[in-house]
């Protein structure tokens, strides 16, 4: 009588037979990832090139650049302008600009558009205008006669240097009227004048140069004479009202400048002259510059600054400075055919 397998027994023979059925599905499997015809593996490992697909990105900075290079020689010489400016820069447009037709360098170039595009707060100091942005490109050509890259020369007291235009810049300023915008366009010059200009300008015929500038101070200055002031009674109606000072320049046709200052300022002066300029020349006695009494809004005030030959023609321009309605100023004056003639430098006005 054969004896019942033991338990042990049995569990032994279980194992054997499910590993050899896992090692047959092993192969079966192995045999199965296998493919018919296998490569023979190569000693040498071959890279695939990736394939080659134009950089769009790339693409479009290239046309950008080129775009804006295009726009930049795509330009004439700037007219002949006479601007006020800073070490840093020159102010190319302001709506506080007295003078709007004599703006011939910007016309109004929407300044809060030009922000807008820009993508800067409308609060900021000062914002550096993206010219590779075409609209940013297109506003500014539409409105502005300058571009980056222009010549320019500034003239100070004694010296007069050249700078390239660099980069448009709108910063913040007092506007002269409540409605208009505060603030104003510059551009950068490519690097910083020695201290700030009396002008900056386009004119071809200012060269970077000594002009040989004279301070009022080193003129001879006198009260005018009884025979001085009988001449000198056309250019105000009552001179005995103004201390009268004769300063003696001695330059090229112009003897003397004569500054008429106003003693006592009343009320009941208001709109009346405070100082008047007057050049003397050989044959004439011209009136130069005026500023009246403003009880409202300000009397103004000039001073003379002295002489200076910007355009090396061997005849001396008149220099002044002053406040205008609490706003700085300077105006120069040139020897023209008929007498002495105001440069046309553009002015900022403080008040509507």
């Amino acid at each position: 009588m054969s004896r019942p397998p033991s338990p042990k027994v049995s569990n032994i023979r279980r194992a054997i037979c499910l590993s050899i059925l896992l090692q047959a599905g092993a192969s079966l499997a192995a045999e199965k990832a296998v493919p018919k015809n296998p490569v023979k593996p190569s000693s040498k490992v071959v890279e695939k090139a990736p394939a080659k697909t134009p950089d769009i990105v790339e693409g479009l900075i290239e046309h950008e650049k080129k775009s804006y290079q295009d726009w930049l020689d795509d330009a004439d010489e700037p007219p002949a302008v006479y601007l006020p400016g800073s070490r840093s820069g020159v102010e190319v447009y302001s709506p506080a600009f007295r003078d709007e037709e004599s703006q011939v360098l910007c016309h109004d170039p929407a300044l809060p558009e030009l922000l807008e595009m820009t993508g800067a707060e409308s609060d900021a100091r000062e914002t550096v205008l993206n010219l590779q942005r075409l609209r940013v490109r297109e506003k500014v050509g539409d409105a502005c006669l300058a571009r980056p890259g222009d010549r320019v020369v500034a003239v100070g007291r004694g010296w007069q240097e050249e700078r390239t235009l660099d980069a448009f810049v709108i910063q913040r300023e007092k506007p002269a009227c409540a409605e208009e915008p505060p603030m104003g366009l510059w551009m950068t010059f490519d690097h910083p004048l020695p201290e700030d200009p009396l002008f900056v300008t386009t004119d071809p015929t200012v060269l970077p140069k000594d002009n040989l500038f004279i301070p009022a101070e080193q003129y001879a200055v006198a009260p005018a004479g009884p025979e001085m002031l009988g001449r000198l009674k056309g250019v105000v109606q009552f001179p005995e009202d103004f201390r009268v000072t004769l300063i003696s320049v001695g330059a090229t046709d112009a003897d003397a400048i004569v500054l008429f200052e106003r003693r006592n300022l009343t009320p009941d002066d208001d709109g009346l002259p405070a100082m008047v300029a007057a050049v003397i020349t050989k044959d004439s006695i011209q009136t130069l510059w005026t500023e009246r009494v403003d009880i409202r809004r300000g009397t103004g005030r000039f001073e003379f600054l002295g002489t200076l030959d910007m355009d090396g023609d061997g005849v001396r321009e008149l220099v002044f400075s002053g406040i205008h309605q609490t706003c700085p100023y300077t105006t120069v004056f040139r020897r023209a055919e008929d007498g002495f003639e105001p440069v046309p430098l553009l002015v900022r006005s403080c008040r509507c």
